[in-house]
């Protein structure tokens, strides 16, 4: 649901390729409800289809493993102080198994994160989200000493874009957390 009222379409009132990307999203995402920054981006469902395939193919086809890729949504948004994002994202890292160690150190030290690939990553989409103007070749050095390859490399700035991508419409709809997410940060 939106704070500013925008009309939120629930899954019983989906229809036709709306009602589609929401069994997609939920079948892919193994979650039990639609998640409310999708409920009211589907009153424009080409805005809604563009966003769950931006999600589906940076996201959840991306060749790195899932939980880099997660520690990579959940940082930019939480730079960005999402206020959606950034709790969806530390709870999906939760349900993952990532420790309170390393959701404290993507939250507020990048360099407590270990081992040193999963920090360069992780800086590295970090600056392309935030700071992109200034990256360098010393940038793309650090994270290539680290093995990372043109493909990894292209699917982190996909990623740090993504992030942004998903912070803006959030935080410009003033998306509520869903419940089962709240609960899951309060338990």
């Amino acid at each position: 649901m939106s704070l500013l009222q925008l009309n939120a379409i629930e899954d019983a009132e989906a229809s036709g390729e709306v009602a589609r990307i929401y069994g997609d999203i939920q079948r892919a995402l193994s979650i039990p409800f639609v998640p409310n920054l999708e409920k009211v981006l589907a009153n424009a469902p080409n805005v809604l289809n563009g966003l769950w395939g931006a999600l589906d193919e940076i996201f959840l086809k991306s060749s790195l493993p899932p939980s880099l890729s997660l520690m990579v949504l959940y940082a930019v948004s939480a730079a960005n102080n999402c206020q959606y994002c950034a709790p969806m994202f530390k709870a999906t890292c939760m349900s993952s198994g990532m420790d309170n160690d390393t959701l404290a150190a993507l939250d507020r030290d990048l360099d407590q994160l270990s081992p040193m690939r999963v920090q360069a990553i992780v800086k590295f989409g970090l600056k392309c989200a935030r700071d992109r103007a200034h990256l360098g070749s010393a940038d793309y050095d650090t994270v290539r000493a680290q093995g990372v390859t043109e493909e990894e490399i292209l699917e982190i700035i996909g990623l740090a874009a993504l992030g942004n991508f998903l912070n803006t419409f959030s935080d410009s709809l003033k998306i509520e957390l869903d419940e089962p997410i709240a609960q899951m940060l309060r338990g």
